[in-house]
């Protein structure tokens, strides 16, 4: 069996040794030296060129090298009936919490009031916010949004969580499915979105959506984040946006 690797960001050494140590005899091919195509049964992918997994008639599983698989999913040429899988690392559900815990913090604790107090060099003490009354929404109820939220529950937040079927999570309130949405951004003061980027959930933010949550909430969208990366290498950084809709 011959294992594709193709990335558009990766130096193929590390995986290549990790893969080769844990699985003796396995072949790897470095795209776009891949030899013979009906070798390869196995691709390792991160946004590969599309229509090059067509190429391979004998491939049995893609497995995209990061948290989302929307880049594979645009490949408007994908072989049919070829599953599509993605990694979940312990490296990453935890930096992608703390991503979100210190984005949730930062507007929950006023930073940005204090930075704009900073910059005036004037001193006022505000009011300190009450944690227990600050309603954490979380859009997405995966691997990434269970991590989280249990993070949320742990500092005292109230926390919801809404998926597109019914999840049974410890502390966390479940709302499902198209008539669970409104009622689920109707109690949350900080809404995060860390739903896949796949057709189904693609505009779900929108401006309906934004109306909906309380006057005063913010919107934290991390969908980039997860999407984008990723693995051991950690994740990449990408805007927070605090959304004020009074």
């Amino acid at each position: 069996m011959a294992v594709l690797f193709s990335s558009e960001a990766d130096d193929p050494t590390a995986w290549v040794e990790a893969l080769t140590c844990r699985l003796p005899g396995i072949e790897m091919r470095i795209w776009p030296e891949v030899g013979d195509v009906r070798d390869i049964e196995v691709a390792l992918v991160w946004r590969c060129p599309p229509g090059d997994l067509r190429r391979y008639p004998n491939l049995r599983l893609i497995c995209s090298l990061g948290a989302g698989v929307e880049h594979v999913l645009a490949d408007s040429d994908l072989p049919p009936g070829v599953p599509v899988t993605k990694i979940v690392d312990p490296d990453l559900t935890a930096g992608m919490s703390e991503y979100v815990l210190a984005a949730a913090l930062h507007y929950h604790r006023q930073f940005p009031i204090y930075a704009a107090f900073q910059r005036d060099g004037r001193w006022k003490k505000l009011r300190r916010p009450d944690t227990a009354r600050r309603r954490i929404g979380l859009l997405g109820l995966g691997e990434l949004g269970c991590d989280a939220g249990a993070k949320f529950v742990a500092l005292g937040f109230p926390v919801a969580g809404w998926s597109r079927t019914p999840k049974s999570v410890p502390g966390i309130e479940s709302f499902a499915g198209a008539d669970g949405l409104h009622p689920f951004l109707a109690r949350t003061d900080i809404l995060i979105c860390l739903l896949p980027l796949t057709a189904a959930t693609r505009g779900i933010v929108n401006r309906e959506t934004l109306a909906a949550l309380p006057k005063g909430a913010y919107v934290i969208n991390a969908t980039a984040v997860a999407a984008s990366r990723r693995h051991a290498g950690g994740i990449l950084s990408a805007p927070v946006s605090g959304r004020d809709l009074d």
